[in-house]
């Protein structure tokens, strides 16, 4: 991650008129993303190529996978999942808008790519 975005702040949101602060991004989440990204692809017949650019690939991904999605956008928020499932509807959308403008977005989308990528070469490589 570049030592910029360490500097940045993390994105606050406003949902049912309290304030969250979403939380730094880690290693944990490149896995519940993988997770995720494996689990919708499996399901919709596709493979990690067929996401295009990383941005609109989550986007896709997001739509596929809501209650894996509360779970995840509930530990952003440092709430309880059954806390994130009763906030007003537009939390979602804002948990995502604030998640596009996270300093560690970018670079977390490369390294979940990544991962799966090398997951992927590895998984289907024969063993020597």
């Amino acid at each position: 991650m570049p030592e910029e975005a360490l500097l940045q702040d993390t994105p606050e949101v406003e949902i049912g008129g309290r304030k969250y602060k979403l939380r730094r991004l880690r290693t944990e989440d490149v896995f519940a993303v993988s997770r995720m990204v494996t689990r919708a692809l499996s399901n919709a017949g596709l493979n990690l190529m067929a996401l295009g650019d990383l941005v609109g690939g989550f986007r896709v991904i997001a739509g596929l996978l809501t209650d894996d999605l509360a779970d995840w956008y509930a530990s952003l928020l440092g709430v309880k999942p059954s806390e994130f499932r009763e906030m007003p509807p537009e939390a979602a959308p804002t948990v995502l808008e604030a998640l596009e403008r996270h300093p560690d977005y970018r670079a977390f989308l490369t390294n979940v790519y990544r991962h799966l990528e090398l997951l992927g070469s590895v998984l289907v490589r024969p063993l020597t």
